[in-house]
Parts: structure tokens; sequence; C-alpha cells
């Protein structure tokens, strides 16, 4: 079992690892745009790019949702623990 002061510490190192993926996919959702923006693409290559967009995109949602549930768990002082009878 973690101490409150590992627990928090731990709260934080998983908070900068959602910031690193959040930078990442917003840095490749940059990149696929500029490819969109100077490249003539084949239909196949539009498919793929919207696949990977929309995919991205995904990502970038769910890494924002984790970052939410974190940041509210810290500002509440951590994982609530419950029992059930």
């Amino acid at each position: 079992m973690l101490q409150p002061g590992g627990e928090v510490q731990h709260f934080k190192a998983v908070d900068a690892e959602h910031r690193q993926m959040k930078a990442k996919i917003e840095e490749e959702l940059s990149f696929l745009q500029t490819i969109f923006g100077t490249h003539l693409l084949e239909p196949p290559e539009l498919h793929k790019h919207a696949f990977l967009k929309q995919d991205l995109e995904l990502q970038l949602k769910q890494v924002e949702i984790y970052h939410r549930e974190l940041t509210a768990l810290l500002q509440n002082g951590g994982p609530r623990r419950f029992v059930f009878f």
C-alpha cells in the first residue's frame, strides 16, 4: 500500500505522462494537417488521412478525460476507498 504522500507523487508522475502524451498527439495532428495542406493525396491516402486524424482525435479526447479525472482526484485528496457490505 502506498503512503499518502506516495500516492500524490504517483498521481503527479501519471499527470506528467499524460501531458507528454497530449503534446505528442497534438504534434502528430499538426503534422498530419501540414501533410494534408501541402501534398496532393490520392483517394486511398485521403481515406488513411481521415482515419488517422479521427483516431488521433479520439486518443486526444481520452487523454484529456484521464487528465481531468486525475486532476479531480488530486484536488479531492486522492482516491476514495469504499467498503460494501
